[in-house]
């Protein structure tokens, strides 16, 4: 999945771009005896622009990661956080919650995107054990409409994390047979 995403994120913004490469798996040899693979990697190497820069130093103004105060959690914003950074938990009673990566970010960083949602009408609270923003079942809907619909390009892979009411392995379940016969684009969710 971060393979098909770094692929969708990267055509999304390829103007940035000065080259992207893809590491092949390489085995390790001891004694002639294959030991383990090295997975498959994927990266790419930005040009150096000047708005980027300015980015950057907002991020990270003295080389530690900050929130900036003047981010807009904007829905493309959300989009892309939720497809790198966010899991949708589907329970047995089949309500979903969403849960976001924010393990870097200081409590604070995280109280303040809290409220950030709190203004676009989103609940959202610090899972203080994780040190990641909780988005509950009552909210989630109101998230997924606010990011929209999965991209078309890749919802054969990611189409599960706009599911609410079925889980990973329902949604792998169904999909698996089209994968198998090569027909990614006829999965709709």
């Amino acid at each position: 999945n971060k393979k098909n995403y770094f692929f969708f994120f990267f055509c999304s913004v390829y103007i940035f771009f000065f080259s992207s490469r893809r590491r092949h798996t390489r085995y390790i040899s001891v004694t002639g005896v294959q030991t383990c693979a090295l997975p498959i990697s994927y990266f790419y190497d930005s040009n150096s622009y000047p708005e980027l820069l300015e980015m950057r130093k907002k991020w990270y103004p003295d080389g530690k990661k900050i929130v900036p105060r003047d981010i807009e959690l904007t829905p493309i914003i959300c989009l892309h956080w939720y497809l790198g950074d966010g899991s949708l938990q589907v329970e047995s009673d089949r309500q979903g919650r969403i849960t976001l990566c924010t393990d870097s970010f200081s409590t604070d960083d995280i109280a303040f995107l809290c409220t950030k949602f709190k203004k676009i009408g989103i609940y959202a609270t610090q899972q203080k054990s994780t040190n990641r923003i909780y988005i509950p079942t009552s909210d989630t809907q109101a998230f997924l409409d606010y990011i929209g619909p999965c991209p078309e390009q890749i919802q054969w892979c990611y189409g599960y994390k706009f599911q609410t009411t079925r889980n990973k392995q329902e949604w792998i379940a169904e999909i698996r047979p089209k994968l198998e016969q090569g027909r990614p684009n006829e999965i709709h969710y």
